[in-house]
């Protein structure tokens, strides 16, 4: 096999191949074993047939079992052999495929552009603050569990503020709603738009018209809003009577008493907002670390990605940068650090998240979120990990200077 490449920018090349007569002959004979494999000739056993009718019988099916296998095995060889490292799968155009020994084509791959990372010790980090936990935080969050705790009582009137009503969906639900029953809280303050504030007032057994607002993200990851309107069948409409003295919340809850109760909530909000000032640490150093990264990003990697997104030009080829130079910024960390994620890891955390935000239906998207959720955290802290493991280094090495410094003083 040979083949040309040809660079039409340091990111963007074409390669142009040509099999050998033996070469082809032997792709072909692949590709017609495959076929006679596959299909069924009056008078001969399944894979049995002679190869010469096979050619005859079914030349686009062999054409398209080159087309299929042979020409990506190929290209995978090449981009191997050349060490070209592509960003998407690569395009390729057949020039000419004929089964008496023929086969040449073209194709274009997109090269990652070269990124270069600063020295981690050039890196700002600062390290987390501490956090404070307001009393009236400790009020709040009890106050929810007040509500949660509720004795609920089934009733037969209309529902009214603060009455909890259970309903599905009649016919198909849309996304926020798949996945069987809901249930909804009557807001005391009218809340526009929200389904609790379009059920005020049902009785259970009736059937209400209402819509649903939701975000859907578009082809830039960006949250769209999208509404949807249909029928939910109210199941059941129960009152709720809150406690209000603490000592009964905390027995209600679980809880030996008020004082356990407290500094249990006030431990999970201290935990909370710990987690999210690290959280809030890790990305204002990744931040910091694409400031000081350098990369070129070409004309053709900026016009392949606004393809990909489906042409917008609302984007600016500066804003298109950007988004790419964190891209590939953050793939390279994910393959410098080599992080991975165990079946046992994402299963665990795509069931505490389900019960988290309440998701009934684990979809294959649900789980890639999921998991993608999972790499950036763990890249992140990693990050943090290795710029901590740099000024450590750093100070010992000035430590050792400054005393050398001093003997020869």
């Amino acid at each position: 096999m040979e083949y040309d490449i040809r660079y039409e920018d340091p990111c963007s090349v074409v390669i142009s191949v040509i099999f050998g007569k033996d070469e082809a002959l032997a792709e072909i004979k692949s590709a017609v074993n495959k076929v006679n494999s596959k299909v069924e000739v009056k008078g001969f056993r399944k894979g049995k047939a002679p190869n010469e009718i096979i050619k005859s019988r079914f030349k686009q099916e062999i054409l398209n079992e080159i087309k299929d296998s042979s020409v990506p095995d190929a290209i995978k060889a090449i981009l191997e052999e050349e060490k070209l490292n592509v960003i998407d799968d690569v395009i390729y155009d057949i020039e000419k495929i004929d089964i008496t020994g023929e086969i040449t084509f073209t194709a274009k791959a997109y090269i990652r552009p070269k990124l270069e990372l600063p020295d981690f010790t050039d890196i700002h980090l600062d390290p987390p603050l501490e956090p404070k936990v307001e009393d009236s935080e400790i009020e709040q969050v009890i106050s929810r569990i007040a509500e949660d705790v509720a004795i609920r009582r089934d009733k037969k009137s209309q529902a009214i503020e603060g009455d909890v009503v259970t309903f599905r969906w009649d016919g198909t639900p849309p996304p926020p709603l798949e996945g069987g029953v809901f249930e909804v809280i009557i807001p005391k303050d009218e809340i526009t738009g929200s389904i609790g504030g379009q059920l005020i007032g049902v009785n259970a057994g009736e059937l209400r018209n209402i819509s649903v607002k939701y975000s859907k993200p578009d082809a830039l990851g960006e949250k769209k809003e999208n509404i949807v309107e249909g029928k939910v069948r109210i199941l059941k409409i129960e009152e709720r009577t809150i406690p209000t003295d603490i000592e009964e919340i905390s027995k209600l809850a679980n809880f030996s008493n008020k004082d356990e109760m407290k500094e249990k909530v006030k431990e999970s909000i201290y935990n909370s907002k710990y987690e999210t000032e690290i959280a809030r640490n890790r990305i204002t150093a990744f931040t910091n670390l694409l400031l000081k990264t350098k990369i070129d990003i070409p004309e053709s990697i900026v016009e392949w990605y606004r393809k990909k997104i489906g042409g917008d030009d609302k984007l600016s080829d500066d804003r298109i940068k950007e988004i790419l130079k964190r891209r590939f910024t953050y793939e390279e960390l994910l393959s410098r650090f080599n992080i991975k994620v165990s079946d046992e890891e994402l299963k665990k955390e795509v069931i505490e998240r389900a019960q988290n935000i309440g998701e009934k239906r684990i979809t294959k998207e649900f789980v890639y979120d999921t998991y993608e959720n999972i790499l950036y955290i763990k890249t992140l802290a990693k990050l943090e990990e290795e710029i901590l493991k740099c000024k450590k280094i750093d100070k010992r090495k000035e430590g050792k200077k400054s005393k050398g410094e001093n003997r020869l003083e």
